[in-house]
């Protein structure tokens, strides 16, 4: 039960960080890939 809310209020807590950080995550995360494909390639 303490797990399942633990979880629960994390998942509650990065979804509040990803709505509030919305353009600035999928800004960073599209840079990350880029970079990563850049190596890979």
């Amino acid at each position: 039960m303490l797990k399942v809310q633990g979880v629960s209020i994390c998942s509650h807590l990065f979804r509040l960080l990803f709505v509030s950080l919305d353009t600035f995550a999928v800004d960073i995360t599209i840079e990350y890939l880029k970079e990563s494909w850049q190596k890979v390639c």
